[in-house]
């Protein structure tokens, strides 16, 4: 219900009115959106969880009102808001609690100073109890804010994974060596830098940290497949075929091997191949033959052993 002021004019219920000693006067202020910090998780499998074993599990958060007249305020069983809300088109994410055995900033009731997903709560019809996640502010922790020449992106971070799309459409997923600790350090920092990019001109780069991955340049169309010090396999469970409507070369500092039941050179008709300065083939009737290749003279001389 809106607020009748004395002169008949009418305010919206989600204003907190106060008299002059600073006593609030509104008896709807249940309807207004609270600011809040996420202090614990409670899964669906915690006893403490009030939807356990019910036909709509669901996480839920307990949580400390942050700023206002219910600053410190501790606020219990609170639901999150869910993106979609069909039987078959849902959607889930576990937000950000204070970090575990770290109780800096836990008693502090403005942002600052604390850990904690900073969320936006309502109730709903301003029932008591009931409360739930419609939003969350930017806490001020977080640093990253875009610029006038970052201009039109979107940016999230997760457990350390970062993912933007940037002003001119092109994509970077990183992999940022998993969550963060109080001091912002990832979990593993060795691991991290791993990049998915798609390139504003449609090229599509998968390379990890040292830059060992896949690049296919859209622009030149090529492929590029690099491998660091540890070395490449590929591996099929069925046929293997390359091919190639132009030259094809392997070039190797060491050995090159070549296993198999049966190696064969050449394809259909008559094969030929070249190994060093020795030509392996068949005659016109299918014969096998061994050749040595003459490169001493201006020209190539090829000798038949028969």
């Amino acid at each position: 219900m809106p607020h009748v002021f004395k002169d008949g004019t009418i305010g919206s219920s989600n204003f907190r009115l106060v008299n002059k000693k600073g006593t609030l006067t509104n008896k709807n202020q249940d309807y207004n959106i609270i600011k809040a910090r996420i202090d614990e998780i409670l899964y669906v499998d915690d006893e403490m969880n009030p939807t356990k074993d019910t036909n709509n599990p669901q996480v839920i958060y307990n949580c400390t009102i942050i700023g206002g007249f219910d600053a410190g305020k501790k606020v219990t069983n609170v639901v999150d808001m869910s993106y979609m809300g069909g039987p078959y088109s849902g959607s889930e994410r576990v937000r950000e609690p204070m970090i575990e055995k770290d109780f800096s900033g836990r008693t502090e009731k403005t942002p600052p100073n604390t850990h904690g997903e900073i969320v936006l709560l309502v109730r709903l019809y301003g029932a008591p109890g009931g409360y739930v996640i419609i939003g969350a502010l930017k806490h001020p922790k977080f640093s990253k804010a875009a610029k006038k020449a970052d201009g039109q992106r979107l940016y999230w971070e997760y457990n350390g994974f970062t993912f933007e799309i940037n002003r001119d459409g092109a994509l970077t997923a990183t992999f940022g060596g998993g969550p963060k600790d109080a001091d912002g350090e990832p979990t593993d920092e060795e691991a991290a830098g791993s990049k998915i990019v798609f390139s504003k001109n449609g090229s599509i780069d998968l390379i990890d940290k040292e830059g060992s991955g896949i690049k296919i340049d859209a622009e030149n169309k090529k492929v590029e497949l690099i491998a660091g010090t540890g070395g490449m396999e590929i591996s099929s469970g069925a046929n293997w075929n390359i091919q190639v409507s132009g030259n094809a070369s392997i070039q190797a500092d060491g050995n090159v091997e070549l296993n198999g039941s049966m190696v064969a050179l050449g394809g259909g008709g008559v094969g030929v191949a070249r190994i060093g300065s020795v030509v392996m083939g068949t005659d016109g009737e299918g014969r096998p033959i061994t050749a040595w290749v003459d490169t001493g003279g201006s020209s190539l001389k090829v000798t038949a052993a028969g």
